[in-house]
């Protein structure tokens, strides 16, 4: 009898490899989460998707940031003009994506609630938004709180690109700009 034992690990979404040939296809929220493991590979979301139960998720705190300030998500995230809803963000996180170098489009974020108000560069979709990042075709309706550097899009840019984005987002305290 032989035995094969990979030391890969096989990614849990509906398709793809992860190229930007064939992306991973996202169809729950479980799969969007995972994103935060694969920051340099390609999605698609196939589907809308409810997010209605982030809020139980991890003790309260909700949904986890995909990628951070020093470890951007770098890959294509293609919303295909779907949307994430009821999205919750809670306390120690920020963002869906922490920060970006590559390319987040054609996505909607719809009543989705951050509530970070112990955080800097807070944000419903970017937390900071830098030189190579993209955002292209991207909106979102919901409500967003923190310390400084809050926004309905993004927290903080510093250089990237921005292109037919648009918030309806309610904006807590202590405000920046973004």
């Amino acid at each position: 009898c032989i035995f094969f034992i990979s030391n890969t690990a096989q990614a849990a979404f509906a398709g793809g490899d992860g190229s930007t040939g064939s992306p991973y296809q996202i169809e729950n929220c479980t799969q969007l989460q995972d994103v935060e493991n694969y920051i340099s590979s390609s999605f698609v979301l196939n589907n809308d998707i409810n997010c209605y139960d982030t809020i139980n998720w991890n003790g309260g705190a909700g949904f986890s940031d995909i990628g951070a300030i020093y470890t951007p998500y770098s890959g294509i995230f293609d919303g295909q003009h779907h949307t994430i809803n009821d999205l919750y963000i809670g306390s120690g996180r920020i963002v869906l994506f922490g920060s970006i170098s590559g390319t987040v489009r054609n996505l909607g974020l719809v009543n989705v609630r951050v509530n970070s108000p112990d955080h800097s560069y807070v944000g419903t979709i970017v937390g900071r938004l830098d030189g190579a990042g993209t955002l292209s075709q991207v909106f979102a309706t919901g409500e967003v709180t923190g310390i400084s550097y809050v926004g309905g899009i993004v927290g903080w840019q510093d250089g990237g690109t921005m292109i037919n984005v648009y918030s309806q987002a309610k904006v807590g305290p202590d405000v920046y700009n973004g």
